[in-house]
């Protein structure tokens, strides 16, 4: 339903639907990678992979901004907006962590906002590769 919702609203854009963590993309074919509250969706030990997938697919000079999790937490929510069986996962890990993935990944965290949510909150980054 989104990928249709941003054809109509962005009819030049090519838009992809995948697995991130299963996709490929030749290396540095793109300018930018924007994951806003997806990769907390993807099992905490795979994330690491993934950012340096990522890094990877990005030009030199390229920006990463993505939403990760502010503390960690990994949890299970049954009928998730009341679709019956519609379960939702999260897992996050701490900012730290994130900050030293993208890192060893070879991005450089140019800066990080706190986005709130209910009690607790994510963090919104943006990253170059060199």
């Amino acid at each position: 339903m989104q990928v249709e919702r941003a054809k109509r609203l962005v009819p030049k854009a090519t838009f992809i639907r995948g697995d991130m963590a299963a996709v490929n993309f030749r290396p540095a074919s793109f300018i930018a990678v924007v994951a806003f509250y997806a990769i907390i969706h993807v099992p905490l030990p795979e994330q690491p992979a993934l950012f340096r997938r990522i890094a990877g697919w990005l030009r030199p000079g390229g920006v990463f901004m993505g939403i990760v999790g502010k503390t960690p937490w990994t949890g299970v929510e049954e009928d998730w907006l009341g679709v019956k069986g519609g379960t939702m996962y999260w897992s996050h890990e701490g900012e730290d962590a994130y900050l030293r993935w993208l890192a060893e990944a070879g991005l450089s965290v140019e800066w990080t906002r706190f986005i709130p949510e209910g009690t607790g909150g994510h963090v919104l980054l943006l990253a170059t590769r060199a």
